[in-house]
């Protein structure tokens, strides 16, 4: 019980974390929730947390496929340490911008479908911290486990969206401060991350 529990934190919290940034997702559904249209933002955020959810679980099976090619986890640990730099750079250097966000129609469910399909980012970033969850012990590659975890970062993914739909203007009124503070806290947790698939593969 407890190990599942983790595994649906684990998931969760990576994923909500990792949602948090302004993407064009996020920032049409806070252009909705700043413009009142809670009901189509809703719309938007089930057809956009749907289609992540797939493109998770599609990630991890390719993962797990992967996983079986001899020397895959090293050279993907490798690999991975410039990648986090990279992404923890370029998040201690966003700025907000609301006009990155793009108009949203009147069919927010089915937009939210399409933009989250063209968000091809998500399969390496999956790829990505699939891999060090698996290296670091945290997450098997077992079918129940992946599953547990695939439930736990739907949910994150959602609750993230939820928050800009909900605290939409809250959100805008002090978005410079806390979107500064959310970027710098990624970027060390990239940061962090880096230093960990360096150490896990020299300590091998």
């Amino acid at each position: 019980m407890d190990s599942i529990i983790f595994l649906f934190l684990l998931g969760l919290i990576s994923s909500f974390i990792g949602t948090l940034p302004l993407s064009t997702l996020n920032l049409s559904i806070l252009k909705l929730a700043l413009a009142n249209q809670h009901r189509q933002a809703l719309s938007f955020t089930f057809g956009a947390s749907i289609i992540e959810f797939v493109q998770l679980c599609l990630t991890l099976y390719l993962m797990n496929v992967l996983s079986n090619i001899d020397n895959f986890k090293t050279g993907i640990a490798i690999i991975s340490i410039p990648i986090l730099l990279f992404l923890g750079y370029k998040s201690y250097k966003t700025s907000v911008n609301i006009n990155k966000g793009v108009k949203v129609e009147n069919d927010g469910f089915k937009q939210g479908i399409v933009l989250s399909l063209a968000n091809v980012i998500v399969y390496p970033f999956w790829l990505l911290w699939g891999q060090i969850f698996v290296r670091n012990g945290w997450l098997k590659t077992d079918i129940s486990a992946l599953s547990v975890f695939s439930i736990g970062a739907g949910i994150g993914t959602l609750f993230a969206f939820l928050i800009f739909v909900y605290l939409g203007k809250l959100l805008w009124e002090r978005l410079y401060h806390l979107q500064f503070l959310i970027n710098k806290l990624i970027a060390f947790t990239f940061f962090g991350f880096a230093i960990l698939q360096f150490y896990s593969i020299v300590k091998q």
